[in-house]
């Protein structure tokens, strides 16, 4: 057996002891269940002509007859295809990293206790992980600057179709990846990214989804970081508010976002909790930003399109459910990070 395969199989036994230790413990932690999903009644409603957010993971739903997704047959497909992402994302990154870096990357992504938590629902979420890794698939294997190969198959429009209405915010992804692949031919490239921006546009939104997208419905603003710095001046507050939200982005999960950082400023539980928010926030910004650095020195340009969805995030709803695609690679910057000191420390 390999050194590759003895590591994946390592990965998984870790993997899922994490997704069961959270599985019995959500309860007593965060006082939810693991399969908590307030989406899920929208999804399940039946519609399944009218325009809207992730029209395809309505059908889904639809079609496999799914009521909730704490049933055997939801939770099986997302244990499942969070694994082979995961497994390939390892598969992906072994050419990047030595047999120790490697090792230290899978058990930090084994460990990322929100990756965990995801990995048994089966939510949109889980088709922009397949939308990230897809992406990082081609650019790492030389598929986005490599000017012989700019065509972009019927099977990959497809594919990407197909992804984008089952998580919408792959567009943001699909778009630039689409216009890139047929860039040998301009006119064509610009008018079909264009007339499948728009398609998708008109198929996916509507006013409750552009009002749900509205951050001055939450905290998190500039007037709300003003009233809770005590600072009027509008050039000291905003850098503050671009990190804070880049933090939350990083590091929070959904309640610090909505509900505001107050129910955490006590020093018990909630504030432990808090401090974990930032330290992980850190953490994984640190990682994100070497491993950005990396692919934009090695693949160029391409690369920066994974900042657009993430861009997109600061700007609306901001917390760490809209990292889990990117997860991987914010572990893959720390551990090629420790990876690269380690040769040193050992020359």
């Amino acid at each position: 057996m390999s050194n590759l395969n003895k590591i994946t199989i390592l990965f998984i036994i870790l993997k899922i002891s994490v997704v069961l230790f959270f599985y019995f413990n959500m309860p007593f932690l965060f006082e939810q269940s693991i399969f908590k999903y307030n989406d899920f009644g929208y999804y399940s409603s039946g519609d399944l002509t009218g325009a809207g957010k992730n029209i395809a993971y309505r059908w889904i739903i639809w079609l496999l007859q799914i009521k909730d997704i704490n049933e055997f047959l939801p939770v099986t497909l997302a244990l499942s295809i969070n694994l082979l992402v995961d497994v390939l994302w390892i598969h992906l990154l072994s050419r990047f990293l030595s047999y120790k870096g490697l090792f230290i990357f899978i058990v930090m992504l084994s460990l990322q206790p929100y990756s965990a938590i995801y990995t048994l629902r089966f939510t949109t979420i889980l088709f922009a992980k397949i939308g990230v890794l897809f992406f990082c698939w081609d650019l790492l294997n030389g598929g986005l600057n490599n000017l012989k190969q700019k065509t972009l198959p019927l099977i990959k429009i497809f594919f990407w179709t197909l992804l984008t209405l089952l998580r919408n915010s792959n567009l943001l992804i699909a778009a630039p990846y689409m216009f890139l692949k047929q860039i040998k031919k301009p006119l064509i490239s610009i008018t079909f990214t264009f007339f499948f921006t728009f398609t998708i546009l008109i198929i996916s939104l509507n006013e409750g989804e552009l009002h749900g997208l509205d951050a001055s419905r939450w905290p998190w603003s500039l007037q709300y970081i003003k009233n809770l710095l005590d600072i009027d001046n509008t050039f000291l507050v905003l850098p503050i508010l671009i990190f804070v939200r880049i933090l939350l982005l990083f590091g929070a999960r959904e309640k610090l976002f909505t509900n505001g950082i107050e129910p955490f400023l006590v020093w018990d539980m909630p504030g432990f909790e808090l401090f974990v928010y930032i330290l992980m926030g850190l953490i994984q910004l640190f990682g994100f930003s070497i491993a950005l650095n990396y692919l934009y020195k090695k693949f160029g340009f391409p690369s920066l399109i994974l900042l657009i969805p993430l861009f997109i995030a600061l700007l609306t709803a901001v917390h760490q459910r809209y990292l889990i695609p990117y997860i991987p690679i914010c572990l893959f910057g720390l551990a090629f990070f420790i990876d690269t000191k380690l040769k040193k420390y050992n020359r």
